[in-house]
């Protein structure tokens, strides 16, 4: 699973420490999964317990932007993925009812991994990029402007690449465990 690391940080604590336990809670999902310990209720009450905490944290983050007043521009984009979020989570949901538990999971899980690295990775940068030009005195539409510009940074590209390849070298594990599986299958 994904590995949290400072970098990703925006400079807020509550967004932070909220960033890394949304992805701890990933990470143990995943794990449950890929050592097949969990039931399909297990896992089920897992995603749901998840699923809440996003929502919190979500509550906390537009709150924090109201907060510090930053650009309505941005706080409507959060507020727009927040709630695509769970649209696409109760479709997915739909969609794969009939999968088996593993491979349902499994998608579920990769989908909100995805989903959450990329929303942390690129709109919440933007977010503190706008806080910490509003704590230095730019004004909302000031700092808006700033976080859209720093959008084709190396700073905030730099971890989405690192991110892509972790998950592509996580997909490749994946690959090889399942071609070792079968040749013993076939043996």
């Amino acid at each position: 699973m994904f590995q949290w690391n400072e970098r990703y940080e925006i400079g807020q604590p509550i967004i932070d420490t909220e960033h890394r336990e949304l992805f701890a809670m990933l990470s143990r999902i995943g794990e449950d999964i890929a050592q097949d310990e969990e039931s399909s209720d297990e896992l089920e009450g897992a995603l749901d317990g998840l699923l809440q905490y996003a929502e919190k944290h979500f509550h906390d983050e537009e709150q924090l932007m109201v907060e510090q007043g930053v650009d309505p521009r941005h706080l409507k984009l959060q507020q727009m993925e927040h709630q695509s979020f769970f649209y696409d989570i109760e479709r997915l949901r739909s969609l794969t009812a009939d999968e088996p538990m593993e491979r349902r999971y499994e998608r579920l899980l990769q989908f909100v991994t995805n989903w959450l690295v990329f929303h942390t990775l690129r709109t919440d940068q933007q977010l503190g990029i706008q806080l910490k030009a509003l704590a230095a005195g730019s004004s909302a539409a000031d700092a808006y402007d700033q976080a859209e510009q720093a959008t084709f940074s190396v700073t905030l590209y730099r971890p989405i690449v690192q991110a892509l390849t972790h998950l592509w070298s996580d997909a490749m594990e994946r690959i090889h465990m399942l071609e070792r599986r079968l040749e013993n299958a076939e043996k």
